[in-house]
């Protein structure tokens, strides 16, 4: 996990990493780091992604500047909480960005304060929210007068749309993702 924000002078973008408490500057990060962030980008920005190859170009060279360039646009404080979780899942901040403040970012502001894309549908993004906020299913389905098969099928089909695996619970993720793309 990680954490991304501005040294003391605001002119340095620095990387955190939460477990080991080792903090360098991005630059001094290292390739596998900024592809892991790349492809996130990528699958669920796809419009953020396609204006930073526009800017930058799309070769393995530029990948540092395509990355910094995002980065700035979604990261400022250090807040003590992870920017990057450890399935390299976003969590953005709102950031102080004077073209944005000021409106005259070039770029339409399309690299900051993004959605997610989602296949979800009205009614499982309806679960979720009520999931995220720690709403037993019996509960959800109680509110929405469903039953509680089809809302544990609704929370099945989440995992399943937003390929919801890895090292933490599945469970744990879907909140999160809730929580990071503004749902509740």
């Amino acid at each position: 996990m990680f954490e991304i924000y501005y040294n003391e002078y605001n002119k340095t973008l620095m990387v955190e990493d939460l477990t080991t408490k080792e903090s360098k500057p991005l630059k001094e990060m290292g390739f596998k780091f900024f592809k892991n962030i790349e492809s996130q980008i990528e699958n669920n920005y796809p419009e953020a992604y396609e204006i930073l190859c526009n800017l930058y170009g799309a070769e393995k060279s530029t990948i540092y500047r395509r990355i910094r360039h995002f980065l700035q646009c979604n990261f400022w404080l250090k807040t003590g909480k992870p920017n990057v979780d450890e399935d390299w899942n976003l969590m953005f901040q709102k950031t102080y960005c004077p073209a944005r403040l000021t409106n005259t970012c070039t770029i339409n502001k399309k690299l900051c304060n993004l959605a997610i894309k989602s296949n979800l549908s009205n009614r499982e993004i309806e679960v979720l929210r009520f999931f995220a906020r720690g709403f037993s299913e019996e509960e959800i389905a109680d509110i929405l007068f469903l039953s509680k098969n089809t809302i544990h099928n609704h929370i099945n089909n989440m995992y399943r749309k937003l390929n919801l695996a890895g090292k933490t619970s599945p469970d744990r993720k879907l909140v999160s993702y809730a929580h990071i793309n503004g749902f509740i």
